[in-house]
């Protein structure tokens, strides 16, 4: 099955690239029949991906004109409509652009002063898990620092999960514990992936 997004991005900033495809797929949706609360979920998700974006590549988005304070609660649904079909048109022109920015391709490019992506946080974790794990290191701290970050995502089942195997005093099987351990911190970290549209 051929995915909806067309562009390919040669940025070397995977949570930049994740929020970049965020953006493409939301400058093709359309405002159904101009659902007060669609458009506000609209608009709401473009804000997010643009405020996540480094100064270098956000700057080829008019940012502002997605500040539109209660515009679309005062307007029709007609203008719900035409108010988001005039911001996807800004959003596919901002992609355009940043598509066409060869600076943003060197390998010397600079992202630094982008938002950490909840995404992100989160692999860290994991890899300081694993990392604690494989030098004998008490990780319980982590896993609970895990738990907490990861609440109300995908990544939580695990981290709990993870909490409850630590917690137990004794296993039949030391081997099988390590083994589930690890798939639960390989699975946090690929669903973290998923994570690089929030903070």
């Amino acid at each position: 099955m051929k995915s909806t997004l067309e562009r390919c991005w040669k940025i070397q900033d995977r949570p930049t690239v994740a929020n970049l495809d965020v953006l493409e797929h939301l400058s093709k949706q359309n405002c159904g029949n101009g659902d007060f609360r669609l458009c506000d979920a609209l608009v709401t998700a473009a804000i997010r991906s643009l405020d996540i974006l480094p100064s270098n590549v956000r700057k080829h988005f008019e940012v502002s004109r997605f500040y539109i304070g209660d515009d679309h609660v005062r307007c029709s649904n007609e203008g719900r409509r035409s108010l988001w079909m005039e911001l996807a048109s800004k959003l596919s022109q901002g992609l355009d652009k940043v598509e066409n920015d060869t600076s943003l391709m060197s390998s010397g490019a600079d992202f630094s002063d982008r938002k950490r992506t909840l995404g992100e946080k989160i692999e860290n974790l994991c890899v300081e898990i694993n990392f604690g794990i494989s030098n004998g290191r008490s990780i319980e701290g982590l896993v609970a620092k895990l738990e907490r970050v990861s609440a109300g995502t995908d990544v939580a089942y695990d981290a709990r999960t993870l909490g409850k195997l630590l917690r137990q005093k004794r296993s039949r099987d030391y081997h099988a514990k390590m083994a589930q351990i690890h798939v639960l911190i390989e699975h946090a970290r690929i669903c973290a992936h998923n994570l690089y549209h929030r903070t």
